[in-house]
Parts: structure tokens; sequence; C-alpha cells
């Protein structure tokens, strides 16, 4: 599994890049140095992450199709957090984000050797879920505002049931967006109300 991922995802580097403007000059550039991780969560999971499948991770993050796998991963449990629907969120991670989605996926969800006995049912990478959310709480719920900060400082400090409810009920109030009173009740949840303290 390693060898598919390439000795600078290995690495926790990016590739190299030649510069061939006119001048002639030859550059590389890195955006990371070996044993860093951009991945700076430290709730449980995102910190096992961060240590033991850095380079998973952070493949899986430089692409899109994985990177947005994991928001709808983490909508998927918000679903089943707040509905006990059921849903098979690892498999659906795994169908859709790709060979980046299965190796990320291997070692944090399953590798009970790595992430797996820690990760089981938490959001993984945080930050872009939060982004998600904060954009449509904006866009949907603005109705609903925060107190004590920011979208942004306040899911930061969510603990792993608000990070997997609050987006997905934020997700379903835009769903409903032609029916007032489904988008509030939703909104409401989103912005903390209960299931989603």
């Amino acid at each position: 599994m390693a060898t598919s991922l390439g000795c600078n995802s290995i690495l926790g580097i990016d590739a190299a890049n030649l510069d061939t403007s006119e001048g002639g000059t030859t550059t590389t550039t890195t955006t990371m140095m070996p044993g860093t991780c951009s991945l700076k969560s430290t709730d449980p999971c995102n910190a096992c992450v961060a240590q033991k499948c850095c380079p998973e991770y952070d493949a899986c993050a430089a692409d899109p199709a994985c990177k947005k796998g994991l928001i709808d991963y983490a909508f998927c449990l918000g679903r089943n957090f707040t509905s006990d629907a059921g849903a098979t969120c690892d498999e659906d991670f795994v169908g859709t984000a790709g060979t980046l989605g299965v190796a990320l996926a291997t070692c944090a969800i399953v590798d009970m050797n790595k992430c797996g006995g820690t990760c089981a049912g938490q959001t993984i990478g945080e930050g872009d879920l939060c982004t998600t959310y904060c954009g449509c709480m904006q866009n949907v719920c603005a109705d609903h505002p925060f107190d004590g900060g920011t979208c942004a400082e306040i899911c930061n400090s969510f603990d792993p049931n608000q990070l997997v409810c609050r987006p997905y009920h934020c997700n379903l109030a835009t769903i409903n967006m032609a029916d007032p009173g489904l988008r509030t009740l939703h909104c409401g949840h989103a912005s903390g109300n209960s299931p989603c303290h």
C-alpha cells in the first residue's frame, strides 16, 4: 500500500517543482518538512492520524475527490448520530474517495495498531469540515448567530459529537430551504440546539 503513495507522500513532503522560466535557474520548493503533518487538530482521533497516518491524510487532503469524501464522511456520521440511520459511512467513504481514501481509511479507521480504535465514528480533518460548516451557516442559517466568537473559532472547539451533528444539520437546512419551518428547525440544531448541544 505504501508504495502506491510514492516516496514524497511517505516522507510528508510535496514533490519538487522544476522552474523552467526564462533565466535558466532551477529551483525546488517543498511545502512541508519531513516529520510534519498538515493536520493540526488536537482531539484524540486527529492527533492519532497526525502521528500515525500523516502521509495517508496529507495525500487525501491534497486530492479534491478524497478531500470531498472526508466531508461527506462527516455528514454521514452526523446522519448516524442524529437519526440512528445505520448508514455504512466507512464503506461510503472508501467507495467515493478512491485509492487515497482506501489508504487513509485503512490506517485511520480499520488498522487497530494505528488509529482504528481511536477514530471509529469520528471525523477526520475537521478544518475543511469547519470551513464547509461555517459557509453553510452564513449562507443558510445567518439568522442563527453564534455567541462567544466567530463560527470558525467555535467550530475549532467542537467536541466530536458537535462536529458530526452540527454540519449535518446545516446540510439538512440547505436541503429544506423551500420549507421555512424545517429550515429553521435544522438551523437551530446546527447552531447548538438538541441534539447538537
